[in-house]
């Protein structure tokens, strides 16, 4: 690699900040609380979101979209689809809607996309009972 001076990887360096910031810069969920913590078997659970993002139309899934990707204790991968409920796009409100059929730990990670920019929650479980 051929450099330029001796401070080429403060550049470097520079241009990696930049492209992290901006590739962050966008959909972003702020607060996720779900209820019950212990839900029983055929009883629906909810995950109340609050997204922070840009768009013009809430219903467009090109646009924006939501989702929770759920394991069952069986190892069965679900993808729930969220909805939006109400708000402006820098304080939507969101929720995923989910009825667990088996009881046992159900681990639980939650999607935000936006174009082609996507961020998640940290994963979590419900008990199912």
């Amino acid at each position: 690699m051929h450099t330029q001076g001796p401070n080429w990887w403060i550049t470097l360096l520079c241009l990696g900040a930049l492209v992290s910031y901006s590739s962050a810069a966008g959909v972003r969920i702020r607060k996720l609380e779900q209820t019950p913590e212990t839900v029983g078997r055929y009883e629906r659970f909810l995950l109340d979101l609050t997204l922070k993002a840009k768009y013009d139309n809430p219903f467009d899934p090109g646009l924006i979209s939501v989702w929770a990707n759920i394991v069952a204790p069986d190892g069965k991968v679900l993808d729930v689809p969220g909805f939006y409920v109400s708000g402006k796009p820098a304080n939507a409100h969101w929720q995923v809607r989910y009825t667990p059929m088996l009881e046992g730990k159900h681990t639980i990670v939650v999607y935000a996309r936006q174009g082609d920019r996507e961020t998640s929650s940290g994963e979590f479980s419900v008990d199912v009972v």
